[in-house]
């Protein structure tokens, strides 16, 4: 079994990688439920947090998730409250994980700012080298989305 980490010292591992202070203004990152005190001896990393990213984490006896996408996006999602039962499903998951003792994370626009892992794979698949992100805001602050299509005979 693996040695057992805080919470807090894989928040400080993240912080390394993808700094919060690099998200967007508007986004929520970094610890958003849970104790930065709890230990754990391993996570499960997800996209999003879904009845089945917090059953492998129960399962496997890990006290983190870390996902992309915040579970808690007040501006839009509109979640107020999180308890038992409730009729929006994602309260009530955030609330059987916090019970559960199980703290969620999240690292979205610091991550897509900041790994450059992606780049460098996307890159290298194209038989380029990186000059940069791929990830860049426009002059007047709003996102550019790079779209593309490869033919299914290409797709290797």
């Amino acid at each position: 079994m693996p040695a057992q980490v805080s919470i807090a010292q894989v928040l400080r591992q993240l912080e390394q990688w993808a700094p919060a202070g690099t998200a967007e203004n508007w986004d929520q990152v970094g610890l958003l439920a849970g104790d930065p005190d709890w230990k754990t001896r391993g996570a499960v990393v997800g996209v999003d947090l879904t009845p089945e990213t917090l059953k492998i984490a129960k399962k496997r006896g890990f006290r983190l998730i870390v996902t992309h996408h915040p579970c808690i996006f007040p501006r839009s999602r509109g979640l107020s409250r999180v308890v038992p039962g409730e009729a929006e499903a994602l309260s009530s998951l955030i609330f059987d994980a916090i019970r559960s003792g199980v703290a969620i994370v999240a690292c979205h626009t610091n991550f897509d700012r900041c790994a450059i892992e992606v780049v460098e794979k996307v890159s290298k698949g194209l038989g380029l080298s990186p000059k940069g992100r791929l990830f860049e805001k426009a002059k007047d602050g709003d996102f550019i989305k790079l779209v593309v299509f490869v033919p299914k005979t290409h797709v290797d």
